[in-house]
């Protein structure tokens, strides 16, 4: 674990204690997802990580996480977002499974600059508790479960996909726009209501070039306005996020592919992986779920 993530103390808390420790981990570029399980009650320091942010989700059992002078007690509904210029420490009990992921800290403040456009004049720091049920950080949340999924699946050829470094691209920048952090008013920007040709403007790009890999930033940019502004608009206008509205897009696209192809000439496989969708039976669930029927029997129609 020291390996994974940095130099650390456990403590068992009661004589009754055992550890029976498993972890699996995952690596894609800038992002590390370790699931973990200690058997018994601990109490786990590792100080201050100074290198990279800890995203803490408990998925069984429960926690506390102290960060800095912010402590929450952690559930399946609250996620603890600890920064790394601040000392951290956590107790989990007996049997709670743990998911912890490790975002590289120059990869997520060269994010932060680029939504920004501007320098960094102090180190990033998160509100400690997320509340994953509610607004944009249940969203980010749901995103970042789906992130946990693919490492359960213990598929090692999915970290290294296309899908995989957008997923990675969209956890960092989403973070940072849906957690209260001390850059939030930055990015906040202009308040004013967005107009309407502002998403027009957006949903036009995403529909013209589905195949390039924008991201809320870029999209922003083409824009006129601030990442914020955009998702935020895009919540108010079309009531979901940029991302889902382009995930979308490439499902209508892979669709009018499927009907037009021949199944001796392509698969659902090459369709999918064109449509920025490596994950074959998300893909397939996802198109089922709109179309009525899987991806297979469109191509063989």
């Amino acid at each position: 674990m020291a390996q994974v993530f940095c130099d650390h103390r456990i403590d068992l808390v009661g004589r009754a204690s055992r550890l029976d420790t498993h972890m699996n981990c995952q690596r894609i570029r800038n992002t590390s997802l370790a699931s973990i399980t200690y058997g018994g009650d601990v109490k786990v320091d590792p100080g201050e990580c100074e290198n990279f942010f800890p995203v803490m989700a408990i998925l069984e059992g429960r926690g506390t996480f102290r960060c800095g002078n912010d402590s929450i007690d952690a559930t399946p509904d609250v996620i603890a977002v600890a920064s790394p210029t601040l000392p951290l420490s956590m107790r989990l009990a007996a049997g709670t499974k743990l998911v912890i992921a490790r975002i590289e800290r120059p990869a997520l403040e060269a994010t932060l600059r680029e939504l920004l456009d501007q320098s960094l004049p102090w180190p990033i720091e998160f509100q400690l508790g997320m509340n994953a049920t509610e607004g944009m950080t249940a969203a980010w949340a749901s995103g970042f479960l789906r992130f946990i999924n693919e490492l359960d699946s213990n598929n090692r050829s999915w970290s290294r996909s296309h899908s995989a470094r957008g997923l990675e691209r969209w956890l960092m920048e989403g973070l940072l726009l849906a957690q209260p952090n001390n850059y939030t008013h930055v990015l906040d920007g202009d308040t004013r209501p967005i107009p309407n040709r502002v998403v027009d403007a957006a949903i036009e790009l995403m529909e013209a070039h589905p195949e390039s890999e924008h991201t809320i930033s870029s999209l922003a940019s083409a824009a006129g306005v601030s990442a914020r502004a955009l998702q935020e608009a895009f919540r108010r206008h079309t009531d979901v996020t940029p991302m889902r509205y382009l995930r979308e897009v490439r499902l209508e696209r892979a669709h009018q592919e499927l009907l037009a192809a021949e199944p001796d000439t392509t698969t659902v496989g090459k369709v999918a992986a064109r449509w920025g969708s490596q994950h074959l039976s998300r893909f397939a669930s996802a198109y089922h779920a709109r179309y009525g029927e899987y991806p297979s029997t469109t191509l063989r129609k």
